[in-house]
This record gives structure tokens, C-alpha cells and sequence, in this order.
């Protein structure tokens, strides 16, 4: 799949703060579908934008998304479909598996 030059997406939110992370669940998704920088942040900003997520790592070259969440707020499977739906506005397509969780 080409990427248009047009497609910069920059991110929404620094990191969180670490005892928000330290009191957050976790979740690795394998994201695939991303291709460069913009898709990374395309991904984090929906995320980011799931009530309940605190923060977000993705490593396009990996393919994973480390999500901290707060679990009572939100379920694995809705920021599954929030990535999903991050490349629907545009030509990508994504799509996410979750491969580990911890709390």
C-alpha cells in the first residue's frame, strides 16, 4: 500500500504520568497494517482517545501497541475496535490482536 505525503498525523498526548502507569492494566496488541511513523500515531491518538486509556507505546517496526488502561473503564475488545476504526477515515486499513495482559 502507498502512503500519501499528505498523510502526517502527529501525536495527541505525551506520556502519562508514571504512577498513572504504575496503577494501570496493560494490554500488548499486534497491530497489523502499519507501515510508517504517521500510522504509529494514528493508532496511539485513537487509543489515547478510548475513555479508561491512560497511555500509549506503538512500535511500527514491531507491530505492537503497549496500552496502560484502567480497566473498570474500558475493554480489550473496544480499543481493538478503536484501532480499527483509526485507519477508517483514510486508505489503512488496521487491524489488532491482543497477544499479552497484565494487570
Amino acid at each position: 500500500m502507498q502512503h500519501a505525503t499528505d498523510a502526517r498525523v502527529d501525536p495527541v498526548a505525551p506520556r502519562a504520568d508514571p504512577e498513572l502507569l504504575r496503577a494501570a492494566a496493560t494490554v500488548d496488541l499486534a497491530v497489523a497494517g502499519m507501515a510508517c511513523p504517521h500510522c504509529g500515531n494514528r493508532v496511539r491518538n485513537a487509543l489515547l482517545g478510548c475513555a479508561g486509556v491512560v497511555d500509549v507505546e506503538v512500535d511500527v517496526i514491531t507491530g505492537l501497541a503497549r496500552v496502560w488502561f484502567v480497566a473498570e473503564h474500558i475493554r480489550i475488545e473496544d480499543m481493538v475496535a478503536a484501532v480499527a476504526q483509526a485507519g477508517a477515515a483514510t486508505h489503512h486499513r488496521y487491524l489488532a490482536v491482543p497477544v499479552t495482559s497484565g494487570t
